[in-house]
């Protein structure tokens, strides 16, 4: 078994994928899937590159809720099938405070990720 780990130039933010071999078979892990220091094109050329169209993600690790590590998850979902998400888990307190921080830094970003991980990434995705 032998595995590719990508760490990509993202600037500010995190995003890094990994593939695993054994035989013809291969598990993708993808951690985190932003940044938001590059235009948007350049950030989808970095994760289109890396992952072929027909590309399923096996498991996705949310690191935090902040904006510079979700920000890129709906382009990441629209593209590829995402098998089994790993996301932090929240107090009720920690939930709101996530929320207001992403709302004052980033205002219009979305808070269904964080109030309802399975309607964000739907019924194929296991939430974990």
């Amino acid at each position: 078994m032998s595995f590719l780990r990508t760490f990509h130039p993202v600037g500010q933010g995190t995003f890094y994928t990994e593939q695993h071999y054994e035989g013809m078979d291969v598990l993708t892990v993808v951690y985190d899937c932003v940044s938001l220091t590059p235009k948007r094109e350049q950030f989808l050329r970095k994760v289109t590159t890396e992952l072929p169209p027909d590309s399923v993600i096996d498991l996705l690790f949310l690191s935090h809720f902040h904006a510079d590590h979700i920000n890129g998850l709906d382009e990441l979902k629209d593209r590829f099938t995402i098998r089994t998400v790993v996301l932090p888990k929240l107090t009720e307190e920690a939930r709101i405070l996530a929320k207001l921080e992403n709302y004052l830094e980033y205002a219009g970003l979305s808070t269904v990720l964080i109030d309802n991980p399975q309607a964000y990434f739907g019924d194929k995705t296991l939430i974990i």
